[in-house]
């Protein structure tokens, strides 16, 4: 253990959940495991990594190991009493683990860190010894921050070390002992022309009207054959490579001056992009393109010498295949997924991509939903899976009876893992990289129009004074315009909206429906502050859950839907009820 003095940045620091939460109700006649789910278990965290088979899973009060094949967990690490997990990596069989105080109240104050090795295998602990080099720069620490994964391979960790002013260099850490595999202080050095170099950081401003709180990660990544690190060097911009085990530099590759903000590394590529223009370089530190990417949370992956990427650009989200070999872009097309323009929390742009069957599979949070105003009033519930063919850049999309945004993690034994909220899950894959099983929707025809679903005699009953009138809007599925509306607000002369209906699902098998609303249930709770599950409400629907006051959501037969209400007098639940009926009458059974 060592005690430091603290900075005030460090104030920032909240206190995420630090103990575990209570176990999770099935609901009720639901099933726990769709069709084409090899397993699905409940992991808490907020960063993850799949190697040798384990899913390892990160968060503020310890990790988790699951067997990928499995879903069995195979080990449990909790951090000690008033400590909080600042960050970790998984290399070489062992995981590295960084803690320090998890509350800190007074300027000046001191806090505790710790850092210490476990056996990936077992989660025994393999060392305990003091290396400052494990813990983040005080710049990353933030409101709610979330333990920082960092880069590793060849059995290193590989991280920037700081003193009071800033960046020193690099350092490799043994994770397997704990010792300092080297040490490359970028004072003095220089590779490839380039000298006099500190390394960058993304800065990620978590409010935009504090730019205080934030969090800052190095843009540093590994593997067992490269380490790279984007810098800022006396001659400008540049992406350094290193042997992960010795340190020695290899070699150094010019960026564009505007400032880098993400870099991606995945088997021969490498990806820089941020508020110019992007580079993409292979192992060798040849820059094969350059040139306008997504310059926001970009996402990247490699068949053969081929790299797809893409990210979040604007209103256009561009879907780009790189040639490893330097012919430059083999196709560009707007991401197929980018069916929501204006929708600036881009649930629908690609959140991560995984290779499977000589394909890429790129994930998204939604297939879909309303498309109105620059925030989404309606995202349909199921995270979806598109398929994407790096030769010609063609598709095919699969929603999956999975709910809770969240990331594709791996693939496994033919299985790609998905991470989504609470829930890490193993989707079975066809041998071409297909999902075997998708939560298919109904015919868009077969799709309810939520302003039916409350007749004009009961909102005739229900507000005999002034009945209100429906006014809908519309929606997309899988890119296309839905016949009918997904959203409806009945709404009073005066402006006020009593009662509003969503629809957020039509499943083609009422059993894909069935599995999608007992994951939605499990999602309902939020682990990071301990909030319980939302309570099942009796006598509506299949199973609804919500307060039954304001809100509910209803799932009958084939069919999810959100219902809303603002008038107390007329609570969600007798809308619900009603609701049901009309679906029922309507025969979604």
């Amino acid at each position: 253990m060592r005690t430091v003095a603290v900075v005030l940045a460090l104030l920032l620091m909240a206190a995420g959940c630090t103990s575990e939460s209570p176990g999770v109700p099935d609901a009720p006649d639901a099933p726990r495991l769709a069709a084409g789910l090899a397993w699905q278990t409940e992991v808490w965290a907020n960063g993850y990594a799949v190697v040798g088979g384990t899913v390892f899973a990160g968060r503020q009060s310890g990790l988790t190991a699951v067997d990928a094949r499995t879903g069995r967990t195979v080990w449990r690490f909790r951090s000690p009493e008033g400590m909080n997990v600042t960050s970790w990596s998984v290399t070489g069989g062992a995981v590295t683990v960084a803690m320090d105080t998890a509350r800190v109240t007074e300027p000046g104050a001191e806090y505790d860190w710790s850092t210490i090795g476990l056996d990936a295998a077992t989660g025994e602990q393999r060392w305990d010894d003091d290396r400052a080099e494990l813990l983040p720069s005080n710049g990353h620490f933030g409101p709610e921050y979330s333990p920082l994964r960092l880069a590793a391979g060849a059995g290193v960790v590989v991280t920037p070390t700081y003193d009071d002013s800033g960046n020193l260099g690099l350092a490799g850490v043994d994770a397997r002992t704990g010792s300092l595999a080297w040490d490359r202080p970028f004072a003095g050095l220089s590779v490839g022309g380039f000298s006099g170099c500190a390394v960058t950081d993304r800065d990620e401003t978590l409010l935009a009207d504090d730019p205080v709180r934030k969090v800052t990660e190095p843009l540093v990544a590994s593997d067992d054959d490269l380490a790279v690190v984007v810098a800022q060097c006396a001659q400008g911009r540049a992406v350094l490579g290193f042997d992960p085990r010795t340190g020695e530099p290899r070699w150094a590759t010019p960026l564009p001056p505007e400032r880098p903000k993400f870099l991606v590394m995945d088997r021969r590529a490498i990806l820089v992009t941020g508020e110019g223009a992007g580079t993409v370089l292979t192992s060798d530190g040849r820059a094969v393109f350059a040139g306008r990417l997504p310059a926001y949370l970009p996402v990247m992956a490699v068949v053969g010498t081929t790299a797809v990427v893409s990210g979040i650009d604007g209103t256009d989200d561009p879907l780009v295949a790189v040639d490893l070999g330097g012919r430059g872009v083999l196709w560009s097309q707007p991401r197929p997924s980018g069916d929501l323009p204006t929708n600036t929390l881009r649930r629908n742009a690609y959140q991560s991509m995984a290779v499977a069957g000589g394909a890429v599979l790129g994930y998204r949070a939604s297939p879909g939903g309303t498309q109105e105003g620059l925030t989404p009033l309606v995202d349909l519930l199921p995270v979806a899976v598109d398929r994407i063919d790096p030769a010609t850049g063609s598709t095919r999309s699969a929603p999956l009876a999975v709910v809770g945004g969240g990331a594709a993690i791996g693939v496994v034994d033919n299985r790609l893992l998905i991470a989504s909220g609470m829930l890490v899950t193993a989707v079975e894959l066809a041998p071409d990289g297909s999902v075997k099983h998708g939560n298919a929707p109904a015919p868009p025809d077969r799709w309810p129009d939520p302003c039916d679903l409350l007749t004009p005699d009961y909102l005739a009953r229900s507000w005999p004074a002034r009945p209100p009138k429906p006014v809908g809007t519309p929606g997309t599925l899988l890119g296309a315009a839905l016949p009918r509306p997904l959203r409806c607000v009945y709404t009073d002369l005066d402006g006020s909206a009593p009662a509003m209906v969503s629809v957020r699902w039509t499943a083609a098998d009422p059993a894909d429906a069935a599995a999608l609303a007992a994951g939605l249930r499990v999602e309902s709770g939020d682990p990071w502050s301990s909030e319980p599950l939302k309570p099942l409400v009796p006598d509506v629907g299949t199973w609804a859950i919500g307060d039954g006051a304001v809100e509910l959501t209803v799932h009958t037969g084939p069919v999810i839907v959100d219902v809303h209400a603002e008038d107390l007098a007329v609570p969600a639940v007798q809308i619900g009820k009603a609701v049901t009926a009309r679906l029922q009458e309507l025969g979604y059974r």
